[in-house]
């Protein structure tokens, strides 16, 4: 029995000397548990951290704080500095049948008041045919517009920049006449320009912007009961900027060059088709201009041309000519370059677009369909260089929309007009002169 005790009081002992120890050891642990981790190995570390990809804009929804510095100072020390002076061309759509397309002039003034916020007056000049009774409407007027330079917003300000994106808002005044009504007339517009500094302080644009306005014809007859008309206006033009010092100012004269094509012409249409020999009904084309690359995978061109065909493929009766001259402006966009040795151009192909505008006469039996008009102009350009010499022989085959109003089939005094549009097809080959 007192072996029995002994054991037992022993096996107590070792319990409580347990508990004691594990009663001493709970502090040191949570001790441990609160003392800061250990720095990790800073190799180890940079191995794990992310690579930076750079600014991402989208991340930071235009805040101030995160957009690009500026390229340059904005500088604005005289009332004359940052004026701009703009001219250009235009062409007038309408989205209702009632109108026909037409033509305009644009003449402009503006001024940059601080990096991103411009202010510009413009004056149109131009004309579209009423297809109610066939009268040609006359349309002055004056455009007060907004712009913002959102390519300098987002991109730092720089004059120098190649190309800038301005939206655009804006209203305006006008008068509209015609034989035995006119009136005036109110208007908003919203778009965008597109401008490209091809040398110095020049810049050539492109600017869609849809109008809406008032129509100051239709209260005297009731064939626009809405009172109102919307229409697109794309504008192609030139801008001079007086900026207060000067920027890159590159010489256009290194990278001009010149030149002229002959062809033929054709139109794609049912009546030529109708007649059973397209081929009869060919006539010639010419273009004479200049360019000058502004880029080394993109030129700009200007051109005078000249083409006329037989548009009614049924010569039985009269040969019906239609004649077409005018102004072309185009990009020309190189797709495929070969080069010699020297890194000359040496072989290309690259593909025109931009718009056209013209006179166009139509010769029928009963009455001449005439006009000015604002179409579009595309095709393939083609060019081989003659030996190291500064000529290139190209081909050039095109096609041109040319829209028009012209009598219905079936005419009254009402309605006498309708919308139509020519789908010419021409191929000419040409000389180029390049330095």
């Amino acid at each position: 029995m007192d072996i029995d005790m002994k054991n037992e009081m022993k096996l107590w002992m070792m319990k409580a000397g347990a508990l004691s120890l594990l009663l001493l050891t709970l502090p040191c642990l949570r001790a441990k548990a609160q003392e800061p981790a250990a720095a990790p190995d800073s190799t180890v570390a940079a191995a794990q951290t992310p690579p930076d990809r750079g600014f991402d804009a989208g991340r930071y929804s235009m805040q101030k704080r995160y957009r690009p510095a500026n390229a340059r100072e904005f500088v604005s020390e005289r009332f004359q500095d940052n004026i701009f002076l703009s001219g250009a061309l235009g062409g007038y759509y309408s989205f209702r049948g009632n109108y026909g397309s037409g033509t305009q002039l644009f003449l402009s003034a503006g001024k940059w008041f601080n990096a991103f916020n411009a202010a510009r007056l413009s004056l149109g000049l131009g004309g579209y045919t009423d297809n109610y009774d066939a009268m040609r409407v006359s349309d002055v007027g004056l455009k007060a517009t907004y712009l913002f330079n959102a390519t300098g917003y987002l991109g730092g300000y720089n004059p120098e920049r190649f190309a800038h994106i301005w939206p655009l808002a804006g209203i305006g005044v006008g008068f509209l006449s015609r034989e035995g009504n006119s009136g005036v007339y109110l208007s908003m517009h919203l778009g965008f320009n597109a401008s490209f500094r091809v040398g110095g302080r020049f810049s050539l644009f492109v600017e869609p912007v849809y109008d809406v306005a008032t129509d100051a014809l239709s209260t005297k007859r009731d064939n626009n009961w809405r009172e109102y008309v919307s229409a697109l206006n794309v504008k192609v033009g030139v801008t001079y900027d007086f900026f207060n010092d000067n920027i890159d100012a590159r010489s256009l004269a290194p990278r001009m060059y010149w030149f002229g094509s002959l062809g033929g012409q054709v139109q794609n249409s049912s009546l030529v088709q109708q007649g059973g020999n397209a081929l009869k009904t060919i006539r010639g084309a010419l273009n004479a201009g200049a360019g000058f690359e502004c880029l080394d995978w993109l030129d700009f061109r200007a051109s005078l041309f000249g083409s006329t065909d037989l548009w009614d493929g049924d010569t039985s009766v009269m040969q019906k000519y239609a004649i077409y001259g005018g102004v072309r402006a185009e990009a020309l966009f190189d797709l495929l370059v070969a080069r010699d040795s020297d890194g000359a151009k040496k072989f290309g192909v690259g593909v025109l677009v931009g718009p056209e505008f013209g006179y166009m006469y139509k010769m029928d039996e009963d009455v001449a369909i005439k006009g000015l008009y604002a179409g579009l102009t595309a095709g393939l350009h083609i060019r081989y260089r003659i030996g190291g010499s500064p000529f290139c022989i190209y081909v050039e085959p095109r096609t041109s929309i040319v829209p028009y109003s012209g009598y219905t089939d079936n005419y009254t005094t009402i309605n006498d007009f309708r919308n139509y549009y020519d789908t010419l097809l021409n191929l000419c080959i040409g000389v180029e002169y390049r330095r």
